[in-house]
């Protein structure tokens, strides 16, 4: 109760104007503090190996090593697991052909996952990667 006091007496001793500038100076710490302790949107990361197994894994494997042609003469699912594959393309490349396909048979997701969930296939995508390297 003492530090109460010395705080009161202090406040006190001001001016009005100092009280002012120090009152703002707390709400505005108050502010800061509090729109640092909120979670900002999307910021809770998206279980890519969910997402791969439950859209991806059926052409392209659990392991990412691929698959046969599909059937009508398409090109083979890409071996994720392909070291010349992962350093030919870049992530921003590996998100677009998930959201909008690549004509050669692999369909286009945009309509089934978001943003965030294409992000994290892109990581799980890297992570076949055998030089290793990528998050």
């Amino acid at each position: 109760m003492g530090s109460r006091l010395v705080l009161s007496d202090t406040v006190a001793a001001m001016g009005s104007g100092a009280r002012a500038a120090a009152r703002a100076a707390f709400v505005g710490l108050c502010l800061l503090s509090a729109a640092g302790c909120r979670r900002a949107e999307g910021a809770e990361r998206v279980d890519g190996s969910e997402v791969f197994r439950t859209a991806c894994a059926r052409c392209h494997g659990t392991d990412g090593a691929g698959g046969p042609p599909s059937l009508g003469g398409r090109a083979a699912p890409r071996n994720f697991r392909d070291a010349a594959f992962q350093a030919s393309r870049t992530d921003d490349q590996l998100h677009a052909a998930i959201r909008s396909g690549t004509g050669t048979g692999m369909p286009a997701f945009a309509a089934a996952l978001g943003e965030e969930q294409i992000a994290a296939v892109v990581r799980v995508v890297r992570s076949f990667d055998p030089r290793g390297g990528h998050p």
